[in-house]
């Protein structure tokens, strides 16, 4: 069920993704499938639950696998890429807020943030393993700063289609049209080097 979700997802909006067309791509009846799953809302973030940890355990393999030391231009880069492979999780991460957990019952929701807390954790040592600037629990605040900042470059790279044709149509909205991959670098790149240089005392801080 999960997977013909995901299929479906990978070519149309999720507004256009309904339960009926799941289970007739699964073949049950939809009743069937409101057992497994109470919502439409539930069914996607079981979805982004088993894509989001993929991604962390790639994001990990690829972490310990890169010679050390890493620097903070090759460790943007890391994540930068990353997230550019699966854009149809950074379309998920998009809805989570705002939809997702808005519909998807307690359980669903309270399983889905202990995997994330747990996931960010393990991720966010190798982080602070591989930038010593970076002290303990850093590397947590870090990846939510990123995911705060994918979630704003994910909506202005991929614009709505009237806001498409918008830009393509009316002269000087080149500004407007954002690269997803090299502007994630660049800030994710903005931020570690902001807190390298806070750790160096290069940057003054505020009480």
């Amino acid at each position: 069920m999960m997977t013909a979700a995901w299929q479906l997802f990978q070519y149309q909006p999720y507004e256009a993704v309904n339960m009926n067309d799941v289970a007739q791509q699964v073949g049950v009846a939809k009743g069937t499938l409101y057992l497994y799953f109470e919502t439409k809302e539930s069914l996607f973030l079981a979805i982004l639950h088993e894509q989001f940890e993929q991604w962390f355990g790639v994001v990990d393999e690829r972490l310990v696998a890169h010679p050390a030391p890493i620097s903070t231009a090759a460790l943007a880069d890391l994540l930068a890429v990353a997230l550019a492979e699966r854009p149809s999780l950074t379309r998920l991460f998009a809805l989570l807020h705002l939809i997702l957990e808005q519909n998807s019952q307690y359980g669903a929701v309270l399983a889905f943030k202990r995997m994330l807390r747990e996931r960010v954790g393990g991720t966010a040592v190798l982080i602070e393993q591989a930038m010593p600037f970076m002290a303990a629990g850093q590397g947590a605040t870090f990846l939510l700063n990123v995911y705060a900042l994918l979630l704003g470059i994910q909506q202005l790279a991929n614009p709505a289609p009237t806001a498409e044709a918008v830009l393509a149509a009316e002269p000087g909205m080149e500004i407007f049209r954002i690269p997803f991959q090299p502007t994630l670098a660049a800030v994710i790149l903005t931020l570690l080097e902001g807190m390298k240089a806070q750790k160096d005392g290069g940057l003054e801080t505020r009480d």
